[in-house]
């Protein structure tokens, strides 16, 4: 399949996607001003939000919501695919957060910009482009832990053409699981960001834009002393991820508009395992069982959309490819490790009056190694005054199993046999809200039902199968509430998790609550801001070698404090603040094997849920 080759000819011919039958309201917005409150550097950081759950260990992160794992999660940066397919595996701290004006969690948004998962999409807006002939704004910040982060962004616009570029330094310190030890638990990383965007108004009713994304990442994961010997065995990461876009649209008419997108995204994750002994400082790299594998990717995307915004109905249809290739194994015992999607896809918009909107529509996709499938979505809106709605929401998704469970041999993954039938997992999601909104308030609560069907299991026979089922329930309320002098954000979650739906009638229940909170301090330029979050103890369970496993993870928090002041006729602004202020890091997580209504604990490790409490000093210019 050539078709990388082609986009690359396609790109320039590309669209900004019109998210006419979305969902506007987000269950929880991250601002601009929460990600600088909170020192947020990259996506890895920022998924500490409402609706997640994220831990460390070995230095690896771990963040899921209810029973979706990241695999099971879209996430797009201005509407374009961020992660691949969420299927390839990805390193969140690639994803720098100093260009973005906003992140959004919906649940089971109604849009044509999903491609695959939809029972939850993160969204990051970027800082748009300030349309002035000259516009600069830079961004230091340094905290107590070492860390250092610079950026600026450069702005020129004269109407006809508009553009923008943005580089960055990022530089964080390692968090070791033990003083006395040199293994970490959080490894040091230091990145480099260059990030560009060009708009050119061809006509009147013509746009283009060209852009890029551009990160290289370096860690260093330093292990603990073998133990009766003086060697080591450190993993050193160079990451380098490349994404070129391209956008065109044209309005045919008033009232239609056509656009294509096109996207071209390398991913290269090189992993190098090295064995070290401190007494004579000799290194050798380790190619043994327990190394680990590098992995690169390359993906083309493309799609066309025709909109039409009427009165009354309004719709859009559309087409979209898309392939992805591993470029690091591109074959294993001759079969080649890609494949590529194609849909077709229609959504219709009909609101009767202010009181009636119903939305619906389908996406029939093919891929080249499993099939047909047909994923169709409605959602309906009852809003019976001004102040009151009342939303009701029908998914259907799927989500690719990894490249590994499909192609890998079972040398590379720790003796399972890998399965070139292996089906998507099906994800059925049902969303029920109410919303109120007046003046100065916003309440939304729902309830989130997600089922998922053929999801990938390992057996005891050491092989992997579309066997698996699972459910979760997500119980959320969210409200907004303030004004120009102050503003709340109070959010919390019960979760309730059924992982082996197939297997056995076990239901875990976990809560979490959240508060955001701003005051500006009235006839002053200065505000403070805090942000709490409450997770409760989460368990959940899995299926191994024939056996029911249970793990059990303590309950942790995070609070956040900071304050900031505006000088230079609001020019510059002034942070100082703290993150993980009752320094809650390592918390426990037992392992326990079920045999009928018994238990039995056969494993206990420590796990890490923040780094360590740290003062951060930032300040931001804006020219």
């Amino acid at each position: 399949m050539k078709f990388l080759k082609s986009t690359l000819v396609l790109f320039v011919l590309s669209i900004s996607h019109q998210c006419l039958a979305q969902d506007s309201t987000a269950f929880f917005i991250l601002t601009q001003e929460d990600i600088r409150n909170n020192n947020i550097t990259n996506l890895e950081e920022a998924l500490k939000l409402p609706a997640f759950h994220q831990y460390y260990f070995k230095n690896v992160s771990t963040t899921s919501s209810g029973i979706l794992s990241m695999s099971n999660i879209a996430i797009y940066k201005d509407d374009r695919p961020l992660l691949l397919d969420q299927n390839t595996g990805y390193d969140l701290r690639a994803i720098p957060t100093w260009d973005i004006d906003r992140i959004e969690v919906h649940f089971a948004p109604t849009s044509t910009i999903v491609k695959n998962s939809s029972a939850i999409v993160v969204k990051l807006i970027s800082v748009p482009i300030i349309e002035e002939p000259f516009s600069l704004s830079a961004t230091i910040a340094n905290t107590s832990a070492s860390d250092f982060h610079i950026s600026t962004q450069v702005s020129l616009s004269n109407k006809v053409h508009t553009g923008k570029i943005g580089l960055n330094r990022s530089f964080e310190t390692a968090f070791y699981a033990d003083p006395e030890d040199r293994g970490t638990a959080i490894s040091a990383l230091e990145r480099y960001d260059l990030n560009f965007i060009y708009k050119y108004k061809i006509l009147r009713i013509v746009d283009l834009t060209i852009g890029g994304d551009n990160s290289v990442l370096k860690t260093q994961n330093r292990g603990e002393l073998i133990d009766g010997t003086t060697r080591v065995r450190d993993i050193n990461q160079d990451l380098r991820k490349h994404a070129l876009f391209g956008t065109i649209s044209s309005a045919l008419s008033k009232n239609h508009t056509l656009s294509l997108n096109g996207l071209i995204h390398r991913y290269k994750n090189d992993l190098i395992t090295l064995d070290k002994d401190l007494s004579n400082a000799k290194e050798q790299q380790f190619n043994g069982p327990s190394s680990i594998f590098s992995t690169s990717y390359d993906q083309g995307y493309m799609q066309l959309l025709l909109v039409a915004k009427n009165q009354i109905l309004n719709y859009t249809i559309g087409l979209e490819i898309n392939n992805i290739k591993d470029n690091q194994f591109p074959s294993i015992k001759a079969i080649a490790s890609e494949y590529s999607d194609y849909s077709v896809l229609g959504l219709f918009e009909y609101q009767l009056k202010n009181s009636f909107k119903l939305e619906g529509g389908t996406k029939i996709l093919t891929n080249s190694l499993t099939g047909t499938y047909f994923m169709p979505q409605a959602k309906l809106t009852l809003a019976p005054n001004k102040d009151l709605q009342f939303v009701g929401s029908f998914h259907k998704s799927i989500s690719y199993p990894r490249f590994g469970d499909i192609f890998y041999p079972s040398e590379m993954r720790d003796g399972i046999e890998n399965s070139l039938l292996l089906k998507p997992t099906d994800i059925n999601t049902f969303n029920f809200k109410v919303v109120v909104q007046k003046k100065n308030i916003r309440l939304q609560s729902g309830i989130l039902f997600i089922d998922q069907t053929k999801t990938p299991q390992p057996t005891r026979f050491n092989t992997i199968e579309n066997s698996g089922e699972s459910r979760s329930t997500s119980t959320y309320a969210s409200l907004v509430l303030g004004n120009k002098i102050w503003n709340i954000r109070p959010s919390i979650i019960i979760h309730g998790t059924n992982y082996l739906r197939d297997t056995s009638r076990l239901t875990f229940f976990y809560p979490e609550a959240n508060i955001y909170a701003q005051l500006q301090v009235p006839q002053t330029k200065l505000s403070f801001n805090t942000s709490s979050r409450f997770v409760g103890s989460r368990t959940y369970s899995y299926f191994y070698e024939g056996v029911i496993h249970i793990e059990e993870q303590e309950k942790f928090n995070n609070v956040s404090l900071s304050v900031s002041y505006l000088f230079n006729r609001n020019r510059l602004k002034i942070y100082f603040g703290i993150n993980n202020l009752r320094n809650v890091n390592f918390i426990a997580s037992n392992t326990y094997q079920l045999y009928d209504i018994d238990r039995e604990q056969i494993g206990e490790r420590r796990i890490t849920a923040n780094k360590n409490r740290s003062f951060f000093f930032k300040a931001s210019f804006q020219l």
